[in-house]
């Protein structure tokens, strides 16, 4: 079953006998509480993604902000999920999740010279 949000998701758990794979981070408070409980354990599933655009032209300096600002607020949340694990987890007797692979740093790809383009 597809739903819109992690709301609906949550409200699906509660109305039937289910499961989901969600982040820690979006139902730590009902992990705290006891409604709801952790039954997987590690190796745990990673989502990377890519930011695409076309090859040409150039991004713009707001675009860069934007790609650093992404980064920045997944490196956050990789945080959160790993300070969550540490607490949680070891209170289920579930071992935590090794660290997702780290993301590069922003940066415009090089562009080909006129030479090289021209395949002089």
């Amino acid at each position: 079953m597809e739903l819109g949000s992690l709301a609906a998701v949550k409200r699906m758990l509660a109305a039937i006998d289910g499961f989901a794979a969600l982040p820690l981070s979006a139902v730590a408070e009902e992990v705290a509480r006891g409604d709801l409980v952790i039954l997987a354990s590690p190796p745990w599933a990673f989502l990377l993604y890519s930011i695409v655009r076309l090859k040409t032209p150039e991004p713009s300096s707001a675009a860069m902000r934007l790609i650093e600002g992404l980064r920045e607020a997944e490196a956050a949340n990789a945080e959160e999920e790993a300070r969550l694990a540490a607490i949680m987890l070891p209170e289920l007797g579930l071992s935590s999740p090794p660290a997702p692979p780290a993301a590069e740093p922003a940066s415009a790809p090089a562009r080909p010279s006129r030479r090289q383009q021209s395949g002089a």
